[in-house]
């Protein structure tokens, strides 16, 4: 027959969770790295606020335009002044505070504004039309 038990020694291994140490990354700023300005659209408009930051001011910056490397955002509290920024970069000084328009908005915007000005325009011809049948 066999004994079965275990001394305080054996029992307090057998009760031991093994502690695996979280394997962390560097980062390098390498550009595959997803940060949230590389999520957002053409068209975006947020309001962002510096990291660690006690300022209670959050800018609003409308994402203008993207190219392979760089993101040009307009800050609307300088008059729409042209900021090239590093999104990586960027996004490690800065967080989104809120969205208020996204790519999608942006566009169902544009195509709204294209229908409204072909509206008009047949408005006008119409008018048009209408006073050379008068003389």
């Amino acid at each position: 027959m066999e004994n079965n038990i275990l001394t305080k020694n054996e029992q307090d291994d057998n009760n031991v969770i093994p502690f695996e140490r979280p394997k962390l990354k560097l980062n390098t700023g390498d550009p595959n790295d997803p940060v949230w300005l590389n999520n957002l659209g053409v068209g975006s408009i947020f309001y962002a606020r510096k990291r660690n930051s006690q300022d209670f001011m959050c800018p609003c910056f409308v994402l203008y335009a993207k190219t392979e490397k760089t993101c040009i955002l307009l800050e609307q509290s300088s008059g729409d002044k042209e900021l090239p920024v590093v999104p990586q970069r960027f996004c490690r000084e800065w967080e989104m505070h809120e969205l208020l328009r996204d790519h999608e908005m942006y566009l169902a915007e544009l195509e709204m504004n294209k229908n409204h000005e072909q509206g008009n325009s047949s408005i006008e011809s119409s008018v048009e039309d209408t006073e050379g049948a008068k003389d």
